[in-house]
């Protein structure tokens, strides 16, 4: 329980007066003598008594004390009392006795609640006794008034189209353990119209009054993921549970991690004459809980719960290919389409606070804050379609490719998503999505950021239009690349520019002449700053390749080397795309990205 304060060492002075010596006495003999037939304790607890024994000395006196010796102290001998009391609780041999000092159901009758005894575990009735009215009496689930650990939070449930909340951990009475929280419920489809968002954690029961420690925050729900239908968002995870409190003698309980955020569905594609569909969004991960304060003699604050990861974004829809055809001897061309947008990935959950050590004497340290949940990966962008030239001299070029999704935010960035290809065209190619921007870290790295969508080719045709202008071919140029992710406080590194993605394929004849000039290469993406300190530049983009490529993309703004870390940066982002090469015009393009 106080293990982290071995390391510790404070000195206090230790102050006696007259008075109390007696009362600890008694309460020993009181609280130990039913264990009659207990085992015996395993450690010493004379350190205790001499402590609260305040009688032996007058005040006037004062000696230097290692306070790190207290706390050990109460660590091992709190932990083995807390062992036996639990034997002895748990032994089917005393349950004659534990039926003796409970009145054989006198105090649960009227108090609706053990003298001595565990509370029930996901206990969900209610004090129906004779004092069961009165306020903070407490019921089955919490640990007896004496001795007992606090029963276990039922976890969150839907049945029969009744939502139940996670549950609280039980309370400890005099000495025992507060119990842990109910877990929320995961985000559901159940039919119809009915989704049921995720629920949060329940909160741990406070330890003991006197002895013990509070019960750990139950875990968050995670988001649904929208898988029903196309480009749904994610929905969002819910909170973990605070931890419980100690009083007197104890630390806090930790608190439980928020759940994750649900991801985002892909868009639909491929639809004739409909753009493809955008993804959905990720849902935000859900907060940590608090943990839990330490008692205010001697204890720990409790360690908070980490946020939950951010859902990824969905993939962009393809666009459709353009068709031409004829229909009672007129001419028809469906428009090749552009692809859709990769969704957005959702942020990390926000870090719980630390417990507090609240202490009057300095016996015990503050908890551990929690973490900030990783960013969701934005989703990559669909492809463009293909164009067409029919023998009607109407033209559909190839379609842009949609723009990656860019990533969410939290203690480490997520990756921008991909820039979807452009489609390839008889004349004209189409663009190449640009890649999304990666997100930004609080802790970590900055997410990476996409890499932008080839451009598509061309196989050369060109077309004389009844107004007698003609459309000469051209390849498509490709997409910038992302921008990758600032780190906020100077720990980590940026992350990497997205690498701009490659022009398209121009053609030329078996001649040698050129029929389409080939795409230039898309921009690579800036590297992000750490700790918001400039970048050195990037890599140089490709050269052009040959009479009909284009030109290549310029590398991307990097981030800095930071001496004040101790530790070397990445200089740039990734270089720029490929330039559009020659291109036979009896092509066989492979468009993969």
């Amino acid at each position: 329980m106080y293990g982290r304060h071995n390391e510790r060492q404070r000195v206090r002075e230790r102050r006696r007066a007259t008075g109390a010596g007696s009362a600890i006495g008694a309460f020993l003999a009181f609280g130990l003598g039913p264990m009659a037939t207990a085992p015996q304790a395993h450690a010493d607890i004379d350190w205790l008594v001499d402590f609260l024994d305040i009688s032996a000395t007058s005040a006037d006196t004062a000696g230097a004390a290692d306070a790190g010796i207290w706390i050990d102290g109460f660590d091992s001998s709190y932990s083995n009392l807390h062992a036996d009391l639990q034997d002895f609780i748990t032994d089917p041999g005393n349950t004659d006795l534990l039926n003796l000092i409970n009145g054989y159901g006198l105090f649960e009758s009227l108090f609706g609640r053990l003298l001595i005894g565990n509370g029930i575990d996901e206990f969900a009735g209610t004090n129906t006794s004779l004092f069961g009215w009165l306020p903070g009496i407490g019921d089955l689930g919490d640990g007896g008034f004496l001795f007992g650990d606090g029963g276990a939070g039922t976890d969150a449930s839907y049945v029969d189209n009744l939502l139940t909340a996670a549950g609280v951990g039980g309370n400890a009475g005099l000495i025992g353990n507060g119990g842990i929280g109910g877990a929320g419920l995961n985000a559901d489809y159940y039919g119809g119209n009915t989704l049921v968002e995720a629920t949060a954690g329940g909160a741990g029961g406070s330890g003991g009054w006197l002895f013990g420690d509070g019960g750990d925050g139950g875990a968050g729900g995670a988001g649904w993921s929208g898988i029903l239908a196309d480009g749904l968002n994610g929905s969002i995870g819910a909170g973990g549970g605070e931890g419980g409190s100690a009083f007197l003698f104890g630390s806090g309980g930790n608190g439980g991690n928020g759940g994750a955020g649900g991801h985002g569905s892909a868009g639909a594609g491929s639809q004739l004459d409909q753009v493809g569909g955008n993804g959905g969004n990720g849902g935000a991960g859900g907060a940590g809980g608090n943990g839990g304060n330490g008692g205010w003699i001697i204890g720990d604050g409790g360690d908070a719960g980490a946020g939950g990861a951010g859902g990824g974004g969905g993939l962009g829809g393809s666009g459709s290919d353009s068709i031409a055809h004829d229909h009672d001897h007129d001419h028809y061309v469906h428009e090749a389409t552009e692809g859709g947008n990769g969704g957005v990935g959702g942020n990390g959950g926000a870090a719980g606070a630390a417990g507090v050590a609240r202490t009057l004497f300095g016996f015990g340290v503050n908890g551990t804050a929690g973490t900030l949940g990783a960013g969701g990966d934005g989703g990559a962008g669909g492809n463009g379609g293909n164009g067409a030239v029919d023998e009607a001299s109407f033209i559909s070029a190839g379609a842009a490719g949609g723009a990656g999704g860019g990533g969410g935010d939290g203690s480490i960035g997520g990756a921008g998503g991909a820039g979807g290809n452009g489609g390839d065209g008889d004349v004209l190619g189409g663009a190449g999505g640009a890649g999304g921007t990666g997100g930004d870290s609080n802790t970590g790295d900055g997410g990476q950021g996409g890499v932008g969508g080839n451009g598509g080719s061309s196989a050369g045709e060109s077309l004389t239009l009844p107004d007698g202008s003609v459309v000469s071919g051209a390849a498509g140029h490709g997409g910038a690349g992302g921008n990758g992710g600032d780190n906020a406080n100077g720990h980590g590194v940026g992350g990497d520019g997205g690498a701009g993605g490659s022009g398209g394929s121009g053609a030329v004849d078996e001649y040698g002449q050129v029929l389409a000039p080939g795409g230039d290469g898309g921009v690579g993406g800036n590297g992000g700053a750490s700790g918001n300190l400039l970048g050195d530049p990037g890599e140089a983009g490709g050269e052009a390749d040959g009479a009909t490529g284009g030109t290549g993309g310029a590398g991307g703004i990097g981030h800095p080397h930071d001496h004040d870390h101790d530790h070397d940066h990445d200089a740039g982002g990734d270089p720029g795309g490929d330039p559009g090469g020659d291109h036979d015009h009896d092509h066989d393009h492979d468009h993969d990205h």
